[in-house]
């Protein structure tokens, strides 16, 4: 598939989610009839294959990944662990600092992810790969890293998700740029990040999710619910409805966003190992 087929993947042509910081609401979540809403009723593939739940006849398994994101969830509540914006920040900024290194390329030098996330004004990108006040070919925006990490921590914050939540959401991404329908761009990871966020939530939380509770939250003000609807269900096929999440992936999940971190930063951020230590007997 061309670059120029590739923009025309799902979520191309769309206009930035414009949000507002405002205090969290109270979390009044409702059953929400849309393409993920039926996931844990009806369980979804845990393979790399596909797995389409509108498809008739299709062979469906229980989705245990639903159990364990909620029993993390729960484990989270009570350590009171997500509660900590410290060690919450370091993951939002880890997940910002692949999912830049997505968009930049697989040859992407660190220096060059650097230079597109806050805390790090005085780094300069390579020629041509990204920094600076003019954006040569290829380049990222200026500041969408601190864009990519407010936004994150915006749909966490207002909608109280846990840390194991973001894991879940980083990945979904993960899997949909691994295909060969998609990659993510500067014009696109919003919806795209909103999508797996919508997923995740749906698998974490016991109580039903709605899609007008994260418009609602974020005070989404130019896009609605019905076209999140869509961004859910077109990231759904993207992602070949495998929604399972297995402790094994959870935890290599964390072990990438660690040594990404690492990488950025020169040393360890331990709240990574508290995490996977805190997977580690979770019923699978």
């Amino acid at each position: 598939m061309s670059s120029g087929d590739t923009m025309k993947a799902p979520f191309a042509g769309l206009d930035s989610l414009t949000t507002q910081r405002t205090p969290p609401i109270a979390s009044g979540m409702r059953r929400n009839e849309s393409a993920a809403a039926n996931l844990q009723s009806h369980g979804a593939a845990c393979s790399t294959g596909t797995s389409d739940p509108s498809t008739p006849g299709s062979s469906m398994r229980r989705n245990t990944s639903s159990m364990s994101l909620s029993e993390l969830r729960m484990r989270e509540m009570r350590a009171r662990s997500k509660s900590d914006p410290v060690s919450r920040g370091a993951v939002i900024h880890a997940v910002a600092g692949v999912l830049l290194g997505h968009m930049l390329g697989e040859k992407a030098s660190i220096e060059a992810i650097r230079a597109a996330l806050p805390g790090f004004e005085t780094a300069e990108a390579p020629a041509g790969e990204a920094g600076g006040d003019v954006a040569a070919p290829g380049a990222l925006p200026k500041g969408i890293g601190n864009s990519m990490e407010s936004y994150i921590e915006t749909i966490v914050r207002q909608l109280e998700l846990p840390n194991s939540c973001i894991i879940a959401a980083f990945t979904y991404v993960q899997r949909a740029v691994q295909g060969e329908r998609f990659t993510l761009t500067p014009q696109n990871w919003q919806p795209c990040l909103l999508s797996a966020f919508v997923v995740a939530a749906k698998l974490s939380f016991d109580e039903p999710v709605w899609n007008e509770d994260f418009v609602k939250a974020l005070r989404i003000s130019n896009v609605q619910v019905s076209q999140i609807s869509k961004w859910e269900a077109d990231f759904l096929q993207l992602i070949s409805y495998v929604t399972c999440v297995t402790l094994e992936q959870y935890v290599a999940a964390c072990f990438q966003l660690q040594q990404r971190y690492q990488e950025l930063h020169g040393t360890r951020a331990h709240f990574f190992s508290y995490m996977i230590g805190m997977a580690k007997d979770v019923p699978s």
